[in-house]
């Protein structure tokens, strides 16, 4: 038989122009894209093959020839009967890529294989799918029919697939995969009938492109901006994998600080950019951008590991020089506060305590990854050295985890509790106002610490509902202990940044406030420079609504962030809150004395109210007293108290 093979020299170029794109571009060692070049490989091979054997068994003239044609038959046969069972776990990765193949989808493809195997292997013998007769004459055996059978129910298996999953596709996707069926089917048909034609090569090359570029489409896996994998390659990658690997989670603690003194926008590309040179620099291969300030790169072991995370955290004294983008051009000098986590083969990590049935262990580990990130964000201090992650770190995830489930339930039966802690004035020896903080008890009922609370509810976007039930239970708290008529003037309620964001904020705060009759002008809330430094426009419109019914604000925690002393004046201040840091310094070193006492006159000058919090002594009260503060607020003169403690403890101090 003379065979037309210009159709399958065309599809053997377009194949191997795809494996170069798969090489080079779908670089990513995921489950699906292995499959989708083993797909390539194997369609090549076969279509190389057809061409070859087109011609070789033209000459049997010889028992070495007709052994060599026989081998070239069964590589090829192979070849080109395991490509729809690629295509068939192609398709079975993509609809189930949150999931482990199943093992009923392992039996089924593994029969096929074994089957092929043992039927094409043995067909010099049985003739059963091929054979070569007396007169060298190259033949196909009733098996061979079979093999165009099992093709077909393997396509068929893989429609079935995406009807059953066409929920985790788009509509776009199921056309094109739902597409490639339909060509091979008619190819397959085609080529029962007219097996002189070969352009099962062509077919496949046509069919992959279309999948390559439109279901895996490789930009789906890769930030545009950095140029590296994201977080869904890394998810695919975690399937994927069968070595041991460790990895350095790698984490900018200043990417707030960046984007506050660059813009919003500039601060995203900045660190972008950042990250892209670190990368260029240490030559890692594999490394993945899971958050705009977070990024892992994989290794073969610990060591080495440890050696990346190294050369990272270096930059913390050796800058990185970027070039804004715009007319400017300018170019910057970007100081980087880096914190790095090592974690040897995190597969292995005990992830058992943290199953709950529902989620698989590759989330489980990402949500781990999300907790030790935001863990040590939330941690006092950053010395950004590197840490060993270990199994312990499970156990205080449980712990979160535990956390988030109390304030889940007290949020839903609003069993929060509000305590106030006094607040002195200096000037008229007196308490004239105090400050509301929201306290929570576990199931054995103790108290949980609000820096564990807190933080959870900010992660887990039950701080709106948190912010207000503090401000209906600070209300409840004025009203009934009389506290207008107990002297107090003013009571500091903390609001967060997503309480800011929100669009009825102003609305709704005035709703609750008359809903208790308290009058406006006893409520100062605090909030934190880190609003004030990310959304300056947004918070501004807030403040100046609810300054207008006679609210007023304080600027918490002043001098832990980003302060700007300019930029503060230009909000609707009435009260500046320096943190305890700052009187901790001054004890400990008369120099540093000396910026607090310019500060606090500053403020003062300003016509803004100085209140120095984390007082715990006579020695710290006498300090701001002398260097002009208005109010102090501590231990030295109370602890947070209850309703019932704070009122008699105001009422001693009228006595």
């Amino acid at each position: 038989m003379d065979y037309i093979i210009s159709y399958e020299i065309a599809g053997i170029i377009f194949l191997i122009s795809l494996l170069f794109v798969s090489l080079f571009v779908y670089k990513a060692k995921t489950r699906t894209n292995l499959l989708y070049k083993s797909f390539i490989i194997y369609s090549l091979i076969g279509s190389i093959l057809d061409v070859v054997t087109a011609f070789t068994i033209l000459d049997t003239s010889t028992p070495q020839l007709i052994f060599i044609n026989y081998v070239l038959a069964i590589i090829n046969i192979l070849a080109v009967n395991f490509t729809p069972i690629f295509y068939y776990l192609f398709v079975v990765s993509l609809t189930h890529e949150q999931k482990a193949i199943s093992p009923k989808h392992r039996i089924f493809v593994r029969a096929f294989i074994i089957y092929d195997i043992l039927a094409i292997t043995t067909s010099p013998f049985t003739h059963f799918v091929m054979y070569f007769t007396s007169s060298g004459e190259y033949m196909h055996g009733f098996g061979m029919t079979v093999q165009y059978i099992l093709f077909g129910i393997l396509l068929f298996a893989s429609v079935i697939e995406i009807v059953r999953h066409k929920n985790n596709l788009s509509k776009h996707q199921i056309l094109i995969v739902l597409s490639y069926t339909i060509i091979d089917f008619a190819v397959i048909l085609f080529q029962f009938f007219n097996p002189e034609y070969l352009f099962v090569g062509l077919a496949s090359a046509v069919s992959l492109m279309l999948i390559g570029f439109s279901i895996r489409n490789p930009m789906e896996l890769i930030d545009n901006e950095i140029g590296i994998y994201n977080r869904a390659a890394f998810k695919e990658f975690l399937f994927a994998t069968k070595k041991d690997f460790s990895i350095s989670l790698i984490h900018i603690n200043n990417s707030d600080y960046i984007k506050y003194l660059h813009g919003t926008d500039n601060g995203y590309y900045i660190i972008r950019q950042c990250v892209k040179k670190i990368l260029k620099e240490i030559k890692n291969p594999l490394a993945f951008y899971i958050y705009q300030d977070t990024f892992i790169l994989v290794s073969k072991t610990e060591v080495e590991a440890k050696e990346y995370a190294s050369k990272i955290i270096a930059h913390k004294a050796d800058p990185v020089n970027v070039t804004l983008k715009g007319e400017s051009k300018k170019e910057i000098s970007v100081y980087l506060d880096i914190n790095a986590f090592i974690i040897k083969n995190p597969l292995e990590l005990d992830l058992a305590k943290l199953d709950d049935g529902e989620t698989n262990k590759i989330n489980l580990l990402l949500n781990l990854f999300d907790f030790i990130v935001s863990d040590s964000k939330d941690s006092p201090e950053s010395d950004s050295l590197i840490t060993m992650i270990d199994n312990s770190i499970i156990d205080k995830y449980l712990e979160s985890i535990c956390v988030q489930t109390t304030v889940d339930a007290a949020i839903k039966n609003e069993t929060f509790e509000v305590f106030m802690q006094p607040i002195y004035d200096l000037k008229t020896k007196a308490f004239t106002g105090a400050e509301s903080l929201i306290r929570l008890k576990d199931s054995n009922g103790k108290y949980i610490s609000p820096g564990l609370f807190i933080p959870e509810a900010e992660k887990n976007g039950k701080i709106i509902a948190l912010g207000d039930i503090s401000i209906k239970k600070t209300c409840e708290f004025i009203k009934k202990g009389n506290l207008q008529q107990l002297g107090i003037q003013k009571v500091n309620i903390n609001l967060s940044m997503v309480q800011c964001m929100q669009d009825n904020i102003v609305e709704h705060i005035i709703q609750i406030l008359e809903e208790y009759d308290i009058p406006k002008t006893m409520i100062r809330f605090e909030i934190t420079e880190t609003v004030m430094a990310t959304h300056p426009e947004r918070l501004t419109n807030v403040m100046n609504s609810l300054t207008a019914f006679g609210i007023e604000f304080a600027l918490d925690d002043y001098g832990t962030g980003y302060s700007n002393t300019s930029r503060l004046l230009n909000f609707p201040f009435s009260e500046i809150k320096f943190d305890k840091s700052f009187v901790d310094s001054a004890m400990e070193n008369i120099k540093h004395a000396l910026p607090l006492k310019h500060l606090i006159k500053m403020v003062s000058d300003s016509d803004m109210i100085v209140l120095v919090e984390g007082i715990e002594n006579k020695e710290m009260s006498d300090l701001i007293e002398n260097f002009g503060g208005n109010l102090i607020q501590g231990f030295y003169y109370a602890k947070p108290l209850p309703l019932e403690d704070f009122v008699d403890f105001i009422k001693k101090g009228l006595a």
